[in-house]
């Protein structure tokens, strides 16, 4: 029995008995192909779930970020004016010191001053 190479698969050779008088046992080409099919789809469906496990994790942590600046500001808004003087944030730059910091958000407060 001789081996021919039929064609590549996804990077692999796929081989195939072939018998010198060119008859071909069709069952065994077909389980064989069978199996070569089975095995990249299951390379496939592997990364698919990777893709899938991977982009929930970051909406989680986008949502559980958002819940979490969400809670922050609201507390912060619960403070009065002199409380929040204290921390050296107004109450008009809640939100920039949130997504900013409070020392940077007095920075962003000039800026929007001097644009206006």
């Amino acid at each position: 029995m001789v081996e021919k190479r039929v064609s590549e698969v996804g990077g692999k050779a796929a081989i195939l008995p072939v018998r010198p008088t060119a008859e071909y046992d069709y069952f065994a080409i077909r389980a064989q192909a069978e199996r070569l099919r089975a095995q990249e789809l299951g390379g496939f469906i592997r990364s698919a779930d990777k893709a899938v496990v991977n982009g929930l994790s970051r909406l989680w942590r986008w949502v559980s970020e958002s819940w979490q600046r969400r809670a922050t500001l609201a507390e912060l808004a619960r403070l009065d004016d002199r409380m929040l003087s204290d921390i050296g944030i107004a109450r008009d730059q809640l939100g920039v010191a949130l997504k900013k910091g409070p020392a940077n958000a007095n920075c962003a407060a000039e800026q929007q001053g001097r644009a206006a």
